[in-house]
């Protein structure tokens, strides 16, 4: 969990932001509200070389190899999977790259924004398939989830069975970024073994 009172705000407006309904253009024009971006390590565009994970080049996400530690920012919130969220600037509020690691070319991802969290399987169960459940939206981040959802539960919409509630809980993980801390605007990824799977831009 992050600890610093930006993540405790940033959590709490995630469950209200993944509550609202979605814009029918959702993805229009938003990628450059990242553009401006703090300096990368180094960089070549998030993809992953070991199948199954996002080619997207030119988008939000940069690739950073050869570079640990204290070179990444502070560790500031860990994951199931072994993935690690790391901050150069905890508790700031300004626009700064944020490090993704735990992928399996070793290699950690770079995402710009004023706010990074870490969300669950558990959440976003809750969120559209629960009590709280909103209709299905059709951007990537909820077609990877639902195929791996039908993988793990036999079913993408349905009910799912507590099983496959924790393969889901061990192996999916969401990272929502914020480009400013007060922003409704964000971007969100996908991550499963290793890879990242999906972005998506509102």
């Amino acid at each position: 969990m992050i600890r610093s009172a930006a993540g405790r705000l940033a959590g709490a407006l995630l469950v209200l932001l993944l509550a609202l309904p979605a814009p029918a253009d959702e993805a229009r024009g938003l990628g450059k509200l990242f553009r401006k971006r703090a300096p990368a390590v180094s960089g070549q565009a998030a993809g992953d070389e070991t199948g199954g994970g996002v080619e997207d080049e030119g988008g939000p996400v940069v690739k950073v190899c050869g570079v640990k530690g204290r070179s990444l920012g502070r560790k500031v919130a860990d994951a199931p999977g072994g993935w690690s969220l790391h901050d150069p600037a905890p508790g700031a509020m300004s626009v700064r790259a944020f490090a993704i690691t735990g992928f399996k070319d070793r290699c950690a991802r770079q995402i710009t924004g004023a706010v990074a969290v870490f969300g669950s399987s558990e959440l976003y169960e809750v969120l559209h398939f629960g009590t709280l459940g909103r209709r299905h939206r059709e951007d990537p981040v909820a077609v990877a989830y639902a195929k791996l959802r039908a993988g793990a539960c036999g079913t993408a919409t349905g009910r799912c069975p507590p099983r496959g509630q924790a393969a889901l809980s061990r192996n999916v993980v969401f990272v929502t970024i914020y480009p400013s801390a007060g922003s409704i605007e964000h971007i969100d990824l996908l991550l499963s073994r290793g890879r990242l799977l999906a972005i998506t831009q509102r």
